[in-house]
């Protein structure tokens, strides 16, 4: 079963390192567009999906006036 702290998925790999940084890294990039991260568990399936916004990504390439 997964661990939570704090509401937030905890990683339980042993070693310390990086683990658990990718689904923070993933929340900060979609914040960064105006979007979001969402992850869950069912039964012994992992899903995260990343919704981002299609505004934020079009100023993003658009040239700086």
């Amino acid at each position: 079963m997964p661990v939570r702290e704090n509401g937030q998925l905890k990683t339980t790999k042993a070693g310390g390192g990086l683990h658990g940084w990718g689904l923070k890294s993933a929340q900060t990039a979609a914040e960064k567009y105006d979007g979001m991260v969402q992850a869950g568990v069912s039964g012994e399936v992992f899903r995260a999906v990343a919704t981002l916004s299609y505004q934020g990504v079009e100023d993003f390439l658009s040239p700086a006036e």
